[in-house]
């Protein structure tokens, strides 16, 4: 693991945009390194419990991955609905062993999708009345890996 503290000289802060912390990791969307290798996404940051800053994730920009058809259609679909609060977004995770997309709920008591890699809906994990979604995936939000935001409705309100 790579310390925050090596790597406090190379990263521009301004390049990063809303970065966010979550479970301990501190993910920045975007860095740039003003040297060396160049742009990075979803570049976080693991909080350790003694303070250390350790580096757990950096996908240089040119190796972003193709979004599948159905995920593209589905941003478009979001991008053309009025905006929601909070804004609408696609998150990328590993979720037993694979590869999957999470449309966190959006507003008051709609549920939370988590699709496949084909686009079927597995589960609703959270969300809806009771704030647990259908219960068909109660271990996602403890289990869930690789956090990458794939899209952010960035349309202001």
């Amino acid at each position: 693991m790579t310390s925050l503290l090596t790597l406090g000289t190379m990263l521009n802060p301004s390049a990063a945009t809303e970065p966010h912390f979550v479970d301990n990791i501190l993910t920045i969307p975007s860095v740039a390194v003003e040297f060396g290798p160049g742009r990075f996404l979803n570049v976080q940051f693991h909080l350790a419990a003694d303070g250390r800053w350790d580096l757990v994730n950096a996908t240089p920009a040119d190796q972003q991955p193709t979004l599948p058809q159905w995920l593209v259609t589905l941003i478009n679909e979001l991008s053309t609905t009025p905006v929601a609060n909070p804004p609408a977004q696609i998150i990328q995770y590993q979720y037993n062993d694979a590869t999957v997309y999470y449309l966190p709920p959006r507003c008051c008591d709609i549920m939370g999708i988590l699709y496949d890699v084909e686009g079927h809906i597995l589960c609703y994990p959270d969300g809806g009345i009771t704030g647990r979604g259908d219960g068909k995936c109660s271990d996602f939000r403890n289990t869930k890996t690789q956090e990458q935001v794939v899209w952010r409705d960035e349309r202001d309100a």
